[in-house]
């Protein structure tokens, strides 16, 4: 078994080796100048899962199809929190 890993480490060795093209994380999109109420977050909602997102989620601003809102206005549109959201 270790002679068969040893020769093919050496026959991987020996090949051209192989690029990855490894695209970028997308960039956030910058947060607007929204006014929400006082100690309202700015969310980032995900439109196609009717979710929302809290600052410093992972994903936050970085979904394909979404919007920055205040949290208020994204409860009262029916998007519910993301399970990142706290």
């Amino acid at each position: 078994m270790k002679r068969l890993l040893v020769l093919a480490l050496a026959a991987a060795a020996m090949l051209p080796s192989a690029t990855l093209a490894v695209e970028p994380a997308p960039a956030a999109a910058p947060v607007p100048a929204l006014t929400c109420p006082a100690g309202e977050p700015i969310v980032w909602v995900n439109t196609r899962k009717n979710k929302y997102h809290m600052p410093g989620s992972a994903v936050y601003g970085k979904t394909k199809h979404g919007k920055y809102e205040c949290e208020g206005a994204a409860k009262a549109e029916g998007s519910e929190p993301a399970k990142d959201a706290h």
